[in-house]
């Protein structure tokens, strides 16, 4: 598989071997099990795959909602939907906003089947008033998580490979805010890489947060922040 962009065209001369076995082309391969990564890096084929997984759990919702309390749809739709949804997310949600979309509208169409609402109800109360984050919200608690970990040295990787903390010789705004260093990234399709990403979800959040040293506490505000932002908005 050969990564480029949608735009470019590559002519492959000749074919690659591994001993008398020939190895064909393909624009979409697995990763990690359950991540497929495309030629142009856009997720769509793996977005694909999330709605095809997550579609008839959905129709498991519609037939049980009748019968079971909410409290049970919600610990079904965090059991059966929601683990296929953040599974590596923070890479994949990152993407193009209208290849988010179609996952969006099937978790509205979930949150009104939870509380019996009107198919043309606006879905960001609902969100709120289920505690349950839409997919960009999901992306951004997983990719700020992900921050809260390399800064936390969490992980073995160089911390720089990933983010670049600021350090100036004065103590600017910026540095005593905790934010990280933005890279200059003028393609779009550049500015969806979680070297980009990271820094300004990380960027955005409040002080108060940033400022947190425990893991669970650090989602906890956070996730209660992004569903508070939710209140009294349409979507």
């Amino acid at each position: 598989m050969i990564i480029k962009t949608p735009q470019r065209r590559v002519t492959i001369d000749g074919h690659l071997s591994i001993g008398n076995t020939q190895l064909n082309g393909v624009t979409c391969a697995g990763y990690l099990a359950s991540v497929l990564i495309d030629s142009n890096l856009s997720w769509k084929s793996h977005i694909n795959k999330v709605i095809k997984t997550i579609t008839p759990k959905i129709g498991i919702l519609s037939r049980i909602c009748h019968y079971v309390p909410r409290s049970t749809l919600i610990l079904l739709y965090n059991t059966l939907i929601l683990p296929h949804l953040t599974y590596c997310i923070e890479i994949w949600g990152n993407t193009y906003t209208s290849y988010l979309e179609p996952i969006l509208k099937l978790q509205k169409i979930i949150a009104r089947l939870i509380t019996f609402s009107d198919f043309s109800a606006h879905s960001k109360p609902l969100f709120h008033q289920l505690k349950i984050l839409d997919i960009h919200n999901l992306c951004k608690l997983s990719t700020c998580t992900f921050v809260f970990d390399l800064k936390q040295n969490r992980y073995s990787h160089d911390i720089t490979k990933f983010i670049q903390p600021l350090s100036h010789d004065y103590p600017t705004r910026q540095v005593l805010a905790g934010n990280i260093s933005i890279p200059k990234q003028n393609l779009t399709l550049s500015q969806n890489q979680i070297t980009f990403s990271a820094a300004k979800h990380w960027n955005s959040l409040p002080h108060s947060i940033k400022h947190v040293t425990s893991r669970h506490v650090f989602k906890k505000q956070l996730k209660h922040n992004l569903i508070n932002s939710l209140a009294d908005r349409s979507i």
